[in-house]
């Protein structure tokens, strides 16, 4: 098959599929693994390059996201086979993983992926069940601040966390006074695009933020977004870090107990 993922999470899906050769083309964003660097581009969420795809003449075309509904209509009116994916709980992006699996001749393979990812976070939360459960503030976006919704809630609870944002609900926009009551242990950054370049000075120096605690003591982390904002089979070592970061938490409140005593 001819395909053409548009958006980064559905080519890690194809990878993952072992269909890495069957890729033809996929947007900029589209880095995870190494070898869908190499693909060629058509553009990113919204500008792609309708006229480049019609040459490549693709059998199947993968969206995701809301954002992408307007494109989805476009292509479709184009007469193209278009799978379209819009994950906001862990279980839909269960779900999206079969779609996609079913649509490319892979259930079996899609079924196994989705039963591994699920052992593994069993496991996560296992691991935690018993520890301390921790506040945390995870942000997907910082101009203005916006809270990770969808399935990071979710990855939070999985990891021993608890989490301001409901599980499902979509990221919204949050302002200081809103997570000081939630009086949050720490913070992730997890910008969607940023990947590692997250400047951590500028968000310890916000305006009116240093009235909560993660900010006031300087407890801010960051995780790149890709195993955060991206559902798909990474969305594991995202719970896994988030995991480690809340043990590191924990064994700083022990010091402090400790020197308290």
């Amino acid at each position: 098959m001819k395909l053409i993922s548009l958006a980064p999470s559905n080519t890690e899906i194809l990878f993952a599929l072992g269909l890495g050769k069957d890729i033809t083309a996929v947007t900029r964003y589209c880095d995870y693994p190494a070898d869908a660097k190499y693909k060629h581009k058509l553009g990113g969420w919204l500008d792609v390059k309708i006229e480049e795809l019609e040459k490549l003449k693709p059998d199947l075309i993968l969206t995701s996201n809301f954002l992408q509904s307007e494109l989805v209509e476009r292509l479709s009116k184009k007469n193209f086979n278009v799978v379209h994916v819009d994950p906001r709980t862990l279980s839909d992006v269960y779900e999206s993983i079969i779609i996609i699996g079913q649509a490319v001749g892979k259930s079996e393979k899609a079924q196994g992926i989705v039963d591994e990812m699920k052992r593994r976070f069993e496991k996560i939360k296992e691991n935690n069940k018993l520890k301390q459960k921790i506040r945390i503030y995870c942000e997907e976006w910082f101009k203005p601040p916006t809270i990770s919704g969808n399935w990071v809630p979710e990855l939070i609870e999985i990891a021993g966390g608890i989490s301001f944002c409901p599980k499902g609900q979509k990221s919204f926009e949050v302002d200081a006074d809103e997570i000081a009551k939630f009086n949050p242990r720490a913070a992730i950054m997890s910008w969607c695009g940023f990947g590692r370049r997250i400047n951590i000075s500028k968000v310890k120096s916000r305006p009116v933020w240093n009235n909560i605690a993660a900010f006031r003591n300087e407890e801010i982390f960051t995780i790149h977004d890709s195993y955060l904002n991206r559902p798909g089979p990474r969305l594991v070592e995202g719970a896994e870090k988030i995991a480690k970061i809340l043990d590191k938490l924990r064994e700083e409140n022990l010091k402090n107990l400790g020197k308290s005593k």
